[in-house]
């Protein structure tokens, strides 16, 4: 096998083990528009690394582990190569897989931990939780600063850039009518919003949320109003 093909299959191997991880890690973390794309293609390499030590020490506690021999240049070129030793070479990789995932959870609450202790270390942004875990089968109400509005499905919402630059996108809109004090489908299939135009966006409860007030309720009691 020529050695270009070689060195391909070796950074290959080396590189996509930590994807995952990476994206495990990037859930506990806020989406930092500030990132570089080296940041994280150093931090993909980095639990690739992590997962492949970690299954290398499993390795040696469990004789049925095969040993990750994919990261042997002299695999590829022997002659004694045969498939065979394909199976445990697959065995071995999914395997280091499973580590980098491992290690990027560790990790990633490992930072969430240091986070809580730590006022310098980064917090997920209000936007971020806000998009990420209220939003979901939720209908949208979306104001803008010339005072119409509009609701509907959200379908994009910008998380990792300046919050100047957070545009959104909405699927089945409908914009408030004042005659009718309702909000009256519109005939298009999305509406794009960009950030500038944008003042704020609420979430529509559905049914079936729990909530400890029921709506319309007065929050207070007329005797704690007098107060």
């Amino acid at each position: 096998m020529p050695i270009t093909i070689v060195s391909l299959l070796i950074f290959v191997f080396a590189i996509l083990p930590g994807i995952p991880g990476e994206n495990i890690f990037s859930q506990f973390m806020p989406s930092n528009w500030r990132h570089k794309d080296w940041q994280v293609i150093a931090r993909t390499l980095m639990f690739s690394v992590l997962g492949f030590v970690f299954y290398l020490l499993l390795s040696n506690l469990i004789d049925l582990l095969p040993y990750p021999l994919y990261v042997v240049p002299s695999t590829f070129t022997s002659e004694e190569f045969s498939f065979s030793e394909i199976l445990p070479m697959a065995i071995a990789y999914i395997f280091h897989f499973l580590s980098a995932i491992v290690m990027g959870f560790m990790f990633g609450y490992l930072a969430q931990c240091v986070a809580k202790v730590s006022p310098t270390a980064i917090y997920k942004v209000s936007w971020d939780i806000f998009v990420r875990k209220h939003v979901q089968s939720h209908w949208v109400i979306v104001s803008l600063n010339n005072g119409s509005a509009y609701a509907g499905i959200l379908a994009c919402a910008e998380v990792s850039v300046v919050e100047s630059e957070r545009d959104i996108v909405i699927c089945e809109p409908a914009v408030y009518d004042t005659v009718s004090k309702n909000y009256r489908s519109l005939p298009y299939m999305s509406l794009y919003l960009p950030a500038s135009l944008v003042s704020s966006v609420a979430v529509y409860h559905n049914e079936e949320d729990e909530r400890i007030t029921e709506i319309g309720e007065n929050i207070f009691s007329d005797k704690d109003e007098n107060e």
